[in-house]
């Protein structure tokens, strides 16, 4: 048995397959009872319970995790520990990064580019879906504070007036330092609405 997660742009999907030999069978959620003591002794099924542990605590929205959901559980000690189990990282990566502004400051096209720890652009080393980062050999948590950012960033109806305010105090082709930018004032302005 295999816990399958899916990031996406809303949170983390999770499927279970059962494999046997060549065969692969997709299982259904939640696993009726039958099920539970047909399977319960198989290799895997430890996901499983921790995946029914979150369905039982309702913060899964049709098998899928929001990352608001998400980021209040790395608070709690023993949630980590089920996220652990079903193979999500419970560690929100330090990144470095750059916003810079690539148009005319009223069109307030706001650039946000992330590198890791070793300098790698983000985006060319792995694939984006929502607050994870899908590397080629792990997944990778953004810090919470960043992935607020990019969803403001990203957000083209009620934020497209603030954003453009925003840019219109910015001198074109800057780019700002992440943390520099988390430092200064401009964000308030920003992300005071998320």
């Amino acid at each position: 048995m295999k816990a399958v997660l899916t990031p996406n742009e809303d949170g983390i999907h999770f499927s279970f397959q059962l494999h046997d030999g060549k065969t692969v069978a997709e299982l259904k959620l939640p696993m009726a009872k039958e099920d539970i003591e047909k399977y319960y002794k198989v290799q895997g099924f430890q996901q499983y319970v921790a995946w029914e542990e979150l369905y039982d605590s309702g913060v899964l929205v049709d098998s899928t995790l929001p990352y608001s959901e998400y980021y209040e559980l790395l608070k709690d000690e023993s949630a980590k520990e089920v996220l652990q189990h079903l193979g999500l990282p419970v560690v929100e990566e330090q990144v470095g990064g750059k916003l810079s502004l690539r148009s005319l400051p009223h069109e307030a096209d706001l650039v946000l580019q992330l590198f890791d720890a070793g300098g790698r652009n983000l985006d060319r080393v792995g694939k984006q879906a929502g607050a994870i980062y899908v590397l080629p050999d792990r997944l990778m948590l953004l810090p919470e504070r960043v992935y607020r950012l990019k969803q403001a960033l990203l957000d083209r109806t009620n934020q497209d007036m603030k954003k453009s305010a925003f840019a219109n105090s910015w001198p074109t082709k800057q780019e700002l330092n992440l943390n520099t930018f988390y430092k200064t004032k401009r964000i308030t302005s920003l992300m005071r609405t998320i």
